[in-house]
């Protein structure tokens, strides 16, 4: 994804998008409220967000959700 087009709201689709595995979002200014909706997106096994500058651990912390997310 082009990340800088990429807004919160905009991910808000995704959340019922229960196949998608990999992800790459980088260089974006999503905050909290688009990891929400990445936060329900379960098979997900790979999520780049690099760059993403305007996030914080607190922030991240939702993503512990992400069960099949590797390293």
């Amino acid at each position: 994804m082009s990340a800088p087009d990429v807004t919160d709201a905009g991910l808000a689709p995704f959340e019922s998008t229960g196949k998608l595995e990999v992800l790459a979002i980088r260089d974006s200014r999503l905050t909290g409220s688009g990891l929400k909706s990445i936060s329900g997106l379960t098979k997900l096994r790979a999520l780049d967000l690099a760059g993403s500058s305007q996030l914080d651990p607190a922030q991240l912390a939702q993503l512990s959700k992400l069960t099949e997310l590797q390293d």
